[in-house]
C-alpha cells in the first residue's frame, strides 16, 4: 500500500490560571514537535497510513473534586484509502472538528449532575461518505430526595458500535448506540449504622440506529449490606431482570440471580 503524505493542525482552547494536560495516541511515523501552552498543536509531515489517524487533545482542567474543561479542535486528513478496501482503493481528503468536555455540578443542594464526552465531526471530499460523528458523550443526574435514603438517577450515553463486528471500522460499518437508564435506590437502616438494605429498580433502554436490536429492560435488585470497614463490605444480592426486544425475531427473556 502506498503511504499517504498528511500535515495535520490541531488548536485547543485553554482556561486562564489552569493546568494544561495533554494526552493522545500517535499514529505511525507522527511526532509532536510543537506545544505551545493552551494555544496550538503542530505536527510535521509525516507519512500516515489510510487506516491510521492523529489524535491530540489539549484539555483546561481544573484541579477541583467537580471539574470542568473543554478542548476544541480542527484537522485536515488525506488518505489513500478510506474504505480499506483491497481493490481500487479510493483517496479522500477528510475534514473534521473534534470537542472533548467534562461539566460537573457545583453546589446544587440535593443534586448531582454530569455531563461529559469526546465528539468529532468529519467531512469527506471525495463525496463517498456524508458527514460522520464520531465519539461517546454520557450525561448523568442523581437526584437526592429522602437525604441519606432515597435518591432517584437518569443516565444516557451516546457513543458507536460496529454494525458487522468481524468487518473493519468504516462510516458504512459505524451505527449509534444509545443506552438510557433511570430509577430509584432506597437505602434502609435495619439498626445499626452498618448493616443496611439497599433496593434499586430500574427502566432501561437501549436503541442503534441500524441495527434491529433495539431493547427495554425492568431491572430490580436487593442488596443485604454489611460494612466491615470504612473501605469494605460483605454483601448478598438478589437480582431479577425482564428483557423484551422490539423485533420479534428476538426472543426476550427473564431472570433471576443470587450473588
Amino acid at each position: 500500500m502506498n503511504r499517504a503524505m498528511a500535515t495535520i493542525i490541531r488548536t485547543g482552547l485553554q482556561a486562564p490560571n489552569r493546568k494544561a494536560e495533554l494526552r493522545g495516541v500517535r499514529s505511525s511515523a507522527i511526532r509532536l514537535t510543537s506545544c505551545l501552552c493552551g494555544s496550538l498543536l503542530l505536527t510535521a509531515p509525516g507519512s500516515l497510513l489510510a487506516s491510521e489517524s492523529l489524535e491530540y487533545l489539549l484539555a483546561a482542567r481544573d484541579e477541583s473534586p467537580a471539574s470542568n474543561y473543554l478542548s476544541l479542535g480542527a484537522s485536515l486528513d488525506y488518505t489513500d484509502n478510506v474504505a480499506r478496501e483491497d481493490v481500487s482503493p479510493q483517496t479522500d481528503t477528510v475534514m473534521g472538528v473534534s470537542a472533548v468536555f467534562e461539566w460537573n455540578s457545583r453546589d446544587w443542594n440535593r443534586v448531582d449532575a454530569k455531563l461529559e464526552g469526546d465528539l468529532a465531526y468529519f467531512e469527506y471530499s471525495a463525496g463517498r461518505y456524508s458527514g460522520d460523528i464520531t465519539g461517546s458523550a454520557l450525561a448523568s443526574v442523581d437526584v437526592d430526595l429522602v437525604r441519606n435514603y432515597l435518591e432517584w438517577g437518569t443516565t444516557n450515553s451516546f457513543r458507536q458500535t460496529r454494525i458487522t463486528e468481524i468487518a473493519v471500522v468504516t462510516p458504512d460499518n459505524r451505527q449509534i448506540a444509545n443506552q438510557f437508564s433511570t430509577g430509584p435506590r432506597l437505602n434502609i437502616p435495619l439498626g445499626s449504622r452498618r448493616l443496611n438494605m439497599i433496593l434499586d429498580g430500574k427502566f432501561q433502554r437501549a436503541s442503534y440506529s441500524v441495527s434491529t436490536e433495539d431493547s427495554e429492560t425492568l431491572l430490580g435488585q436487593a442488596t443485604l449490606q454489611r460494612m466491615i470497614s470504612d473501605r469494605s463490605a460483605f454483601t448478598i444480592n438478589a437480582a431479577a431482570r425482564d428483557v423484551s426486544y422490539r423485533d420479534s425475531t428476538f426472543p426476550g427473556y427473564r431472570s433471576k440471580s443470587v450473588t
